[in-house]
């Protein structure tokens, strides 16, 4: 909850007000003095008041006080003159009840009384200048008006000063209740917090040996059943980071760790969490920037929360269709600004909606029959975590259409090369059966034909796409490709042929989460979220004709050590070594893994590149230092999310054994470990 400052809010309301009536009293005053023959001297004050006053107020120098007080004075200056030279005595008495309701506003009291007497002294000095002629004394009607001008300004500053008194009194006691509301929220953001980081830890527990308990279990029913213990644990762990981080933001305890990232390395982070979500029949499509900086500097953890939070919302909030999402950077003197676009077709909002979405703990659509889960923090974390960084996010919605949520992050710039980029562009031929007609949503099919062209363009590339299979059956026997991209159902219509065509080329099928090829096959597979770094990945490899089909390989009794900050990759990476039969133990950092390697023995060690504290290439050296003092050398690999052409040689002339893309691919997986380890390790 936040305190609004009404002090503030009455003074700025009356600093407007104040120059307001300057400008238009000084006008009057230029136009008085012509058309009534006043003194002709005073003009020029009057334009100064006219243009000062403004001028002030919106440099805002000098200081408040002071102008403050400059605009009181010119007022009852100008209120002085005008009772001096006014027709009547009465005529200026509402021009003195003005001047003190505006001083009252300003909540200096000393500037009320002051007002009361240079008015009186106004009217007293018209009524010495008329005096010498005593046929005002004469006029009964026009003495009594005149004192009932004088009594209505003192009864006047007698309501004015009371009213003050009044609210003085009101604007206490709110502020009063605001402190204690706000010292209540608090205690309850407080206690939340507290109970939440108790929590934390038994929640780690049983995520942890759940998983212990998982791999020991032979039971496919019992198995299923931990699974599900796993995926609520994380949801409550996910939940309770975001009370925490909501905590932060509200006690303003909210710090920027900086550090470099690569997009790639940030993106296939997301990407592995999101999968958790398992909702195949939305489409969730990143479309990046291939000219998007390498490396850049800034705080990279709260930049996945902003990316997780929006794209979860996006499909949290979605019923048919998907979820788009772009990431591009402007240049700009101090580096770039990160432009992050998430759009959904889902649901949408009204107008109130969008002003009260950064509430704690909104939801749209809440209530009994709200049909999502969630505390309704992300919107407000992810609006706390932007300005925090320096940034700014704005939502555009249209009920039943979507939403579009915009932010922009200055970043520093690293390392300005392109994230993406190809071994050898001028080799590639691409062809391309995916039939975009099948997404029932308009909306999707632009999505992924815009992220295809963005690759393509970006890359300087030419792809052959057909949306039918006689028509790729035509294309095919007309071109002669290097790689082949095939949607899930286009490879279903025909998986023969399309296996027939991988004995020649690079084929890669874009399917759903789990989805199994047939024993054997040679056909790669690129699992959903669509994005474009495995693309690139998939373009950098070359046709071998020495594969053979993956999943025969086995490595019994390997010992495998997975070093990677991200949990989802170290569960992915296990899941894809245990397949051949190694013992796997992973570890969340450099440190941690020079203390795994200092007390156990390993055959391989598989070790990701951008971590914090201490990266994948540092942590390799250190290791490699340790093997030189005594001990067994055993291979390094690097998994890495990094899609430059050069990054395979880059990492290999640094000391490492091998390189594997991110996601990781079968056949990259077992060609490495082919070539690095023992063939005595190897059936």
């Amino acid at each position: 909850m936040k305190q609004t400052n009404v002090n503030d809010d009455i003074r700025e309301l009356s600093h407007i007000a104040l120059v307001v009536v300057i400008m238009g009293f000084s006008v009057l005053m230029i136009i008085l003095n012509f058309l009534l023959d006043w003194e002709r001297w005073t003009i020029p004050l009057s334009v100064t008041a006219f243009v000062g006053c403004p001028v002030m107020h919106v440099t805002g120098k000098p200081d408040e006080k002071l102008r403050l007080n400059i605009y009181a004075v010119v007022l009852l200056v100008e209120m002085f003159y005008y009772s001096c030279n006014v027709e009547t005595v009465f005529d200026s008495t509402p021009v003195v009840i003005v001047a003190l309701v505006l001083l009252a506003m300003t909540q200096v009291r000393f500037w009320v009384p002051v007002c009361i007497c240079v008015g009186y002294l106004g009217m007293i000095v018209h009524m010495i200048e008329k005096g010498a002629d005593m046929e005002f004394v004469n006029q009964v009607d026009r003495v009594v008006r005149t004192v009932w001008a004088f009594v209505i300004i003192f009864f006047a500053g007698i309501v004015v000063n009371r009213l003050v008194n009044a609210w003085s009194r009101v604007k206490d006691k709110y502020e009063e209740r605001i402190e204690t509301v706000l010292k209540e929220n608090k205690s309850a953001t407080d206690f939340l917090a507290n109970v939440s980081h108790e929590i934390r830890t038994p929640i780690n527990v049983v995520i942890g040996l759940t998983g212990v308990c998982e791999e020991a279990e032979t039971n496919p029913a019992i198995r299923t059943h931990m699974e599900s213990i796993q995926d609520a644990g994380k949801r409550v762990s996910e939940q309770i980071s975001d009370i925490l981080d909501y905590s932060e933001i509200d006690r303003g305890q909210l710090f920027i760790n900086e550090e470099e990232y690569m997009i790639s390395s940030l993106l296939n982070d997301v990407v592995e969490e999101l999968k958790v979500l398992k909702n195949t029949t939305l489409e969730l499509v990143i479309d990046v920037d291939p000219a998007f900086p390498n490396v850049l500097r800034s705080d990279v953890s709260k930049i996945k929360k902003i990316l997780w939070h929006l794209i979860s919302n996006g499909l949290k909030y979605t019923r048919e269709g998907g979820v788009y999402v772009k990431l591009y950077t402007i240049p700009q003197e101090y580096g770039v600004n990160l432009r992050i676009e998430v759009t959904d077709t889902g649901v949408g909002m009204e107008n109130d909606e969008i002003d009260r979405i950064f509430d704690q703990f909104y939801q749209s659509d809440s209530g009994r029959t709200r049909s999502t889960s969630g505390l309704g923090l992300g919107l407000s974390i992810v609006s706390g975590f932007v300005r925090i960084m320096g940034g700014f996010l704005t939502i555009e919605s249209r009920k039943n259409v979507g939403t579009t949520v915009k932010i922009s992050l200055p970043q520093k710039v690293v390392d300005p090369s392109p994230a993406m980029s190809l071994a050898r562009p001028g080799d590639i031929t691409i062809g391309g059966y995916l039939q975009f007609d099948k997404f029932p949503v308009p909306k999707v099919r632009e999505f992924y034909n815009k992220t295809m062209l963005n690759i393509v363009n970006g890359l300087h590339l030419t792809m052959h796409r057909v949306d039918n299979l006689d028509n790729f059956r035509t294309l095919q026997d007309n071109m002669s490709f290097t790689h082949l991209f095939v949607g899930q159902q286009e490879y279903e219509s025909d998986a023969a042929y399309i296996e027939e065509l991988s004995e020649r080329m690079l084929v890669f099928v874009v399917t759903d989460r789990s989805y199994h090829l047939p024993k054997g096959s040679r056909i790669n597979l690129i699992e959903k979220p669509f994005y474009a770094f495995p693309i690139i990945t998939a373009l950098n490899r070359s046709y071998d004709s020495d594969d053979t089909g993956v999943g025969q390989l086995r490595c019994e009794g390997v010992r495998a050590l997975v070093v990677d900050d991200e949990p989802m990759n170290l569960i992915v990476a296990r899941g894809i070594l245990e397949r051949y039969g190694m013992e796997v133990t992973t570890v969340e950092s450099g440190l941690d893994s020079l203390k795994a390697c200092r007390e156990h023995l390993y055959d391989i060690v598989f070790m990701d590149h951008m971590m914090p504290g201490m990266d994948g290439v540092e942590t390799m050296k250190k290791i490699r230092s340790e093997a030189g003092q005594g001990k067994r050398y055993f291979p390094i690999v690097m998994l890495t999310a990094n899609a430059v052409s050069s990054a395979r040689e880059m990492f290999m002339r640094e000391g490492f054994d091998g390189f594997i893309p991110k996601p990781i691919d079968l056949t990259d997986m077992e060609r490495v470990l082919k070539r690095v380890l023992p063939s005595s390790a190897i059936s």
